[in-house]
């Protein structure tokens, strides 16, 4: 009896030290899902945008895991204003490869400089978040 309690005792400890073993890797390994070569290019023409226009730009990446991705943008302003979209459910291919994006302005957006911050969250393993922030060229907005 006291032989079975100690083995059942010893395989419980090797299961937790195990477990602990993977969660430490889970938490802790730093994972690199995509790299991007910066910078972020505008394409539009003369780099330059009304309100109410679409913004085009060209992201090229290398994605090195099938993670999906929650992707969110936002529009900054020189002046510190900051314009939120929707974020939206992505999955790039894996693979080296350029993407055209797209962002339309605001009608109300003044004259002035902005940028496109893109920020995409990969959830691994439904428990821990790796967020990549990234940043277009300055482009100008017109009236």
């Amino acid at each position: 009896m006291k032989r079975i309690i100690t083995t059942i005792l010893t395989t419980s400890s090797i299961l937790f030290v195990l477990f602990a073993i993977i969660a430490l890797f889970i938490f802790l390994y730093p994972f690199n899902i995509i790299d991007v070569q910066l910078p972020i290019t505008i394409i539009n023409p003369q780099k330059t945008v009304s309100p109410n226009g679409i913004v085009e730009y060209n992201v090229n990446y290398k994605k090195h895991y099938d993670i999906p991705a929650i992707v969110s943008k936002q529009l900054v302003l020189r002046n510190k204003r900051i314009y939120n979209y929707d974020a939206q459910y992505d999955n790039l291919c894996i693979k080296e490869t350029n993407v055209i994006g797209t962002l339309s302005l605001p009608q109300n957006v003044s004259k002035s400089y902005g940028k496109i911050r893109i920020i995409a969250v990969y959830k691994l393993f439904g428990i821990r978040e790796v967020p990549y922030t990234y940043e277009t060229e300055e482009f100008y907005i017109s009236e």
